[in-house]
């Protein structure tokens, strides 16, 4: 930002006009007729819910796209008229489209129609600080683009929130640390998947390149939750999910809480890794608090979890090792 006050805004919300409402025979759901898809919708400012289909819109807040018949169907009891409704119009907010040593701070970023900020083709340095990423169709912040690893991600002190997806999402990328930030109300739609508050690591080939990852001091809770109520279930939604991170990483000190969903999980498939998961506060998780999965031949080589605190949750820490048996030291 440039000196005091309020955060530039880049937004990609546009309000919705000159729409011709009308009911399909249901007291809950009505539709418009809209050319393109909407991507986001904000429904009086508040996080739309996309559903799957026209029938699963019944309540406010929930919309569906059908783009055979190009029609916007939107949840509630009272005309779509007289409420606000803003659509996306851009794809990413920021896209960093190849460029090294970039600081990114200060910003703040809502309503992508894919990412709010996409680090794509940046070989190295990228520094994203004291953003505001909300309302976009994907991930608050994501590098996952296919054969490019960037040496080199700092996001810090940002606050994550109202995401289809994830918080922070990284599949292709070493040296990674992801401090401080504020990550809720994410993985709204369920249609979707690995979305999670920090997504570390896809399964992906190129993933094992993914060393020296930190993930500490982040505050994460209400995966899956909006208006107090709960969206996304099982394994989706979880608070931190890496996945073939390589050697080095560490997670420590974060607190996660408040979800329908796993708090930490670590999935080991492919190659041997090393975590150590420690000084994480993690309470009110209907699953499981902290966890461990090996899948794959070299699974789990290393992993040590300790001084972490685990509190009504459905399983405080599990250990599971089917595809092989754990065969490393944990």
């Amino acid at each position: 930002a440039y000196g005091t006050g309020n955060k530039p805004i880049i937004t990609g919300l546009q309000t919705l006009t000159g729409l011709t409402w009308a009911q399909d025979g249901s007291s809950t759901r009505w539709y418009a007729s809209l050319a393109s898809n909407p991507w986001v919708l904000l429904v009086d400012s508040e996080m739309g819910i996309a559903k799957t289909s026209a029938s699963a819109v019944l309540t406010d807040y929930d919309f569906y796209y059908d783009g055979t018949g190009q029609k916007l169907y939107v949840g509630g009891t009272t005309s779509p008229t007289s409420r606000t409704l803003q659509r996306s119009t851009l794809g990413n907010n920021i896209n960093t489209n190849g460029q090294s040593h970039l600081v990114i701070r200060g910003l703040d970023l809502r309503g992508g129609g894919w990412e709010n900020l996409e680090i794509s083709n940046s070989p190295a340095d990228i520094t994203v600080d004291s953003i505001s990423s909300s309302y976009s169709y994907r991930d608050g912040v994501n590098s996952h683009y296919s054969g490019h690893v960037t040496d080199g991600i700092t996001i810090t002190n940002s606050t994550l929130s109202m995401l289809s997806v994830s918080g922070v999402a990284i599949g292709q990328a070493k040296n990674i640390l992801v401090a401080g930030n504020t990550i809720y109300s994410y993985a709204l739609n369920d249609a979707i998947d690995y979305a999670n508050g920090v997504q570390i690591g896809d399964a992906i080939s190129v993933a094992r390149l993914m060393t020296g990852v930190t993930i500490q001091g982040n505050e994460i809770y209400y995966g899956g939750q909006v208006r107090g109520v709960q969206i996304s279930t099982g394994y989706h939604g979880e608070g931190i999910h890496t996945d073939t991170v390589g050697v080095g990483a560490i997670i420590c000190r974060n607190k996660v809480h408040d979800l329908g969903n796993p708090g930490i999980i670590a999935i080991h498939p492919e190659i041997p890794t090393q975590e150590d998961i420690y000084d994480n506060v993690v309470y009110n998780i209907s699953g499981v608090c902290l966890g461990a999965t090996t899948w794959g031949a070299n699974a789990m080589d290393h992993a040590q979890f300790f001084n972490n605190t685990a509190h009504n949750c459905g399983v405080g820490i599990e250990i599971q090792g089917p595809y092989p048996p754990i065969s490393g030291g944990v």
